[in-house]
């Protein structure tokens, strides 16, 4: 791409990251919110939000036993990406339900419907991607419970 390319691609307006996201496996939604400076997400859906007991499912893979009971629908999952010039958002770290660690996390517009999202553990290379897709049915916390047979 040449000089001119390069200039109309640096005007071209920036994908926001802010917004409800499906995961790419389908299991939950990450609402990603300004938090400051940065960005921060946590989890706003879930499709299967009950225990086998039928419960509402909790951080029970947390290393710290105080948090253990944390519901996991509305949980904090994301924090401190922060917005690079070329769009990017880096820096950040997401916390994993299914084994109580915290990763490194970059975020990549792709467009305005999907993200590319990397975790990894300390360097980026060390990674795997997935893609999140813009939730255009605005799911909630309170929906997945209700869609799985739960009376508020």
């Amino acid at each position: 791409m040449g000089l001119i390319g390069i200039l109309i691609a640096s005007d071209a307006p920036a994908q926001e990251i802010f917004g409800r996201w499906m995961v790419e496996s389908g299991k939950a939604v990450i609402e990603i919110l300004p938090c400051g400076q940065q960005a921060c997400g946590r989890i706003a859906w879930l499709k299967n939000p009950l225990d086998k007991d039928g419960a509402p499912k909790t951080d029970v893979m947390n290393p710290d036993p105080d948090k253990t009971d944390r519901l996991l629908c509305g949980l904090p999952l994301v924090e401190g990406l922060r917005r690079q010039e070329d769009g990017m958002w880096a820096r950040g770290s997401i916390y994993s339900t299914r084994d109580g660690a915290t990763y490194g996390i970059d975020v990549t517009p792709i467009d305005e419907n999907s993200l590319a999202v990397r975790g990894y553990v300390g360097l980026a290379l060390f990674g795997s991607t997935q893609t999140w897709r813009r939730d255009t049915e605005q799911r909630t916390c309170r929906d997945s419970t209700l869609e799985a047979g739960v009376k508020p």
